[in-house]
């Protein structure tokens, strides 16, 4: 993903500079591209720095509806084709792509034991014409290694040539197979069968071809039988130990639990006093409930079915890529999964077989190991089209006939050059892969007025769902349950108050940007301060800032809602502390004094 690195002074320079490659079909505001604060109705000059104003707008007003986190849309720019070509804008496409989760490794080369000979010695005696004296000596199959002079040797040749003399055909057959015991060769048997001399020095040769890896003994050594004499590698075919974190190899065996049946819950949200908002506001995940076993289980079987999609098997694609061998990339698959973890490094070892036929993987040598799982078809943009900004990953939507809009969005794997989107896109979508960020800054220009005007707006004129005002309501129960608590002498339950904390989350994408915001930031934190009140004085501070931040809405925003509900607003005059209660008799928390009806007058309720 790509990062704004441009610092606000120059964006907006740069905005001067661009804004007459904009095609601007009409522009009612202007403001100055040093002071972006000072907006004005006409052209003219910046008053404090005396730079010609811009038009704010560069093209005709665009609806817009909210992105996928609830907030507002940002705002759409209209670029003429010219100004489109100059900038070099490339396109691309949001559409189905295959590619999925990598887990990256490390590895060693080693060698393929499959492909490894020893050669041990049957019989004693003494090793003499050794034609192999070196470590990487090669060794062609049936190549003579070295000739044993052994007395057990010659003992078995005369009992062999004496059965042939005699023509006892059970016995020299005895005495062959004694000599194949010893580890003579089926060549030499036939070769003294013709000749019937006893050679003192008998000949062996290499079961296999490959390369000397180990010599233990040097010409003229004494042998004992089940000695090794050495060891022979076929370097044609290598492995790879590649050591994978735990965690990634814990899902290959893994068996789901069964879930059971439900425990009770051992607390739940109070009702609400004024509407039913446990159902007009979606259920929070910390509000505190004692997760059950049915719970347990659908977290294990979810957890089961992801291991069951990511375990590393015999199937999984793997990627190698060896320092040694740059700008190579060798496609194998997995041999075997050890079944045991290295305690130290908590990685286990999985196990790559690979074709070396020129010998240029060489064993000790570093590797890098990639394995791709969950390869399926995604819903996939390139990686050039998406930005990064505060509030997380977007990317530049071409609408057609020159409009653009950039739109967030919620990303997922990330492979090959293209990273999966959840959400914010769909199938077929255009998006600009280059020369999107001149039209992100003007797009963020036009926002930043748009965020002015919203601004502007009353409390009373902005526009609330149902269940957004079943939230505010959660705020203004939580009010009225501290009054209660209070004035009857109960306990606050914590747990009861965090549904209404919340609400601050739910409701900052699609109103933080206007008179609300400050509303719900001080609630919230009022909330917090009654969650960890111990004492009573404590406890009434926390409901005086609560009431104070919820004054304006009770009184100014919502003003026939609330009276509806015979909610109302008083003041302890000795204090100068806020309550809600229902009901037209006041009860004050605070003390004794007789408390003063509040509305936005100042007089109290009708």
């Amino acid at each position: 993903m790509k990062r704004l690195p441009l610092p606000a002074a120059l964006l907006w320079l740069l905005l001067a500079w661009t804004a007459p490659l904009f095609a601007a079909e009409e522009a009612t505001q202007y403001t100055c591209p040093m002071h972006p604060h000072y907006i004005a109705d006409q052209m003219g000059t910046c008053p404090i720095c005396g730079m010609d104003l811009v038009p704010v707008a560069s093209g005709p007003a665009q609806p817009v509806a909210d992105d996928p986190t609830g907030a507002p849309a940002r705002a759409e720019v209209t670029i003429s084709p010219e100004t489109i070509q100059n900038m070099g804008v490339r396109y691309g496409r949001a559409e189905p792509t295959r590619f999925g989760r990598r887990i990256r490794a490390y590895g060693v080369v080693v060698a393929n034991e499959r492909r490894r000979g020893e050669v041990a010695s049957r019989v004693a005696g003494w090793v003499e014409a050794l034609a192999v004296t070196a470590v990487g000596d090669p060794v062609q199959r049936g190549q003579v290694l070295y000739r044993l002079f052994s007395p057990d040797l010659a003992a078995a040749q005369r009992d062999y040539l004496s059965a042939l003399a005699r023509n006892g055909a059970e016995r020299s057959d005895s005495a062959a197979d004694r000599l194949r015991a010893l580890g003579v060769s089926t060549e030499f048997i036939d070769r003294l069968k013709q000749t019937r001399k006893v050679e003192e020095r008998v000949p062996f040769a290499a079961a296999t071809a490959g390369t000397l890896a180990e010599l233990r003994v040097r010409e003229g050594a004494y042998v004992r039988p089940g000695e090794t004499l050495a060891v022979i590698q076929d370097y044609s075919s290598v492995w790879i130990n590649a050591a994978v974190a735990e965690q990634d190899l814990a899902c290959i065996s893994h068996q789901p639990p069964t879930a059971t049946a439900d425990l009770p819950a051992v607390t739940r949200r109070a009702p609400s006093r004024l509407l039913n908002i446990e159902s007009a506001m979606p259920s929070s995940p910390s509000s505190p409930r004692a997760p059950s076993q049915r719970d347990l289980g659908a977290l294990a079987t979810e957890a089961g079915e992801k291991c069951r999609l990511t375990a590393i098997g015999p199937d999984t694609a793997v990627r190698v890529v060896l320092p040694n061998l740059p700008g190579q990339v060798i496609e194998t698959k997995v041999d075997y999964i050890h079944p045991t973890v290295d305690p130290a490094s908590r990685t286990g070892t999985v196990r790559l077989a690979l074709d070396n036929p020129d010998g240029a993987l060489r064993p000790g040598a570093y590797a890098d190991v990639l394995f791709e799982v969950e390869a399926v078809q995604r819903l996939a943009v390139p990686d050039s089209a998406l930005l990064l900004g505060a509030g997380g990953p977007y990317l530049v939507a071409a609408l057609g006939d020159g409009r653009f809009q950039p739109r967030a969005v919620r990303t997922g794997l990330s492979a090959d050059g293209y990273t999966e989107i959840l959400e914010g896109a769909a199938a077929g979508d255009r998006v600009v892969v280059s020369g999107q960020f001149l039209i992100d800054s003007e797009s963020a220009l036009r926002d930043s007025f748009r965020k002015l005007q919203r601004l502007k707006q009353t409390l009373a004129d902005l526009t609330l769902s149902a269940a957004q005002l079943a939230m505010m309501d959660h705020l203004v129960d939580a009010a009225l349950y501290l009054h209660e608590a209070l004035v009857d002498g109960y306990d606050v339950t914590p747990e009861q108050l965090q549904p209404a904390r919340e609400i601050r989350g739910l409701l900052w994408p699609r109103f933080g940007d206007t008179r609300l915001g400050p509303l719900l930031d001080a609630a919230e934190q009022a909330v917090g301060e009654a969650q960890q009140a111990r004492t009573e004085s404590t406890l009434t501070e926390a409901l005086h800032h609560l009431v104070s931040a919820l004054r304006p809405w009770v009184l100014e925003g919502r003003t026939a809602h609330y009276r509806d509900k015979d909610v109302r607003l008083f003041r302890d005059p000795q204090r100068d502390r806020l309550w809600l209660q229902q009901g037209a008799t006041p009860y004050n928390p605070y003390g004794s004094a007789k408390g003063e009806a509040v509305n936005g007058g100042g007089d109290g309720h009708e």
